[in-house]
């Protein structure tokens, strides 16, 4: 078979793989999507709607959620919760489990923070 044959039925081919890799290319370093801007997690307002740095005892993130062991349940203000993203609190007898999604080690690190501070 000659080269030039190969080329004849191959052509399309080559050039349209050729053209996909590179608009593919263009594509990625021209057209990417936005990246949504976090905003910055303020651990006053949780150590705030907890009670109080008096009030929690300890904070620990697991996956998606944030248990929050406090000395008074009372005191906790949920409704501040909610409003700080929470979608969802299960309160149990020393502790509330906050569910936060995908920012619940955030939350966690910023209220340790805020708690040495």
């Amino acid at each position: 078979m000659h080269l030039n044959v190969f080329f004849e039925q191959w052509w399309p081919i080559i050039v349209g793989g050729a053209a996909a890799v590179l608009l593919g290319t263009v594509g990625l370093l021209f057209f990417r999507r936005p990246q949504m801007k976090k905003s910055p997690i303020a651990g006053q307002d949780y150590v705030a709607a907890l009670g109080g740095k008096t009030n929690i005892v300890a904070v620990k993130a697991t996956y998606s959620r944030l248990s929050a062991y406090v000395r008074d349940l009372e005191i906790v203000d949920q409704a501040r919760l909610r409003e700080l993203g929470a979608t969802s609190i299960i309160t149990m007898s020393d502790r509330l489990v906050i569910l936060l999604g995908e920012k619940a080690g955030a939350v966690a690190s910023a209220i340790e923070t805020e708690l040495k501070s």
